[in-house]
């Protein structure tokens, strides 16, 4: 009876659980190196309120290496193959951000202020960016909160998307 409960070539035998359900041993390696600075406060107040800024500077670097198992290597399992992908990028980065209070305790204008952001990001890999954002906070009334924002978006390659092996297609 090859698939009885107990018993040679049942699958209780560690023998057929080995071939049936093998391991797997994939490797992985992440690494990220920042070095960042960073000046913030008020530069002077106004009649609403702080005149708020933030400015810095980023350093990072990102390393990786993915090695799959040699089953996967070879595509002898029920995944996808693949192959290792390994590779680095670094990147220098500025930002400044504001934050002007326009009104305060007014009539209508509970609190009206402006938020302001740039970021300039320059990838050694694949060229620069700057992405900003604007934002509108207005509280006519203290239990009122009324908020937009306007911004940029940007998403950089990962290691994998760079620098990624060979995989199969189901």
């Amino acid at each position: 009876m090859p698939f009885g409960s107990n018993g040679p070539n049942s699958l209780s035998d560690p023998q057929v659980q080995a071939f049936l359900f093998p391991t797997y041993h994939d490797r992985g390696r992440t690494e990220t190196t920042i070095y960042n600075a960073t000046l913030s406060g008020a530069l002077w107040t106004l009649p609403a309120g702080d005149l708020g800024v933030a400015v810095g500077y980023e350093h990072r670097r990102e390393d990786g290496r993915f090695v799959p198992d040699a089953f996967n290597q070879a595509g002898l399992n029920t995944g996808l193959p693949a192959t290792t992908t390994q590779g680095s990028y670094s990147l220098d980065e500025a930002f400044l951000e504001l934050s002007v209070p326009i009104l305060a305790e007014v009539p209508g204008a509970h609190e009206l202020s402006l938020s302001l952001a740039s970021r300039y990001s320059d990838y050694d890999t694949f060229g620069d960016t700057t992405n900003s954002k604007a934002g509108l906070t207005w509280r006519p009334a203290e239990e009122l909160l009324v908020r937009g924002t306007w911004a940029e978006g940007f998403r950089a390659p990962s290691i994998d998307n760079l620098y990624g092996g060979v995989g199969g297609h189901p």
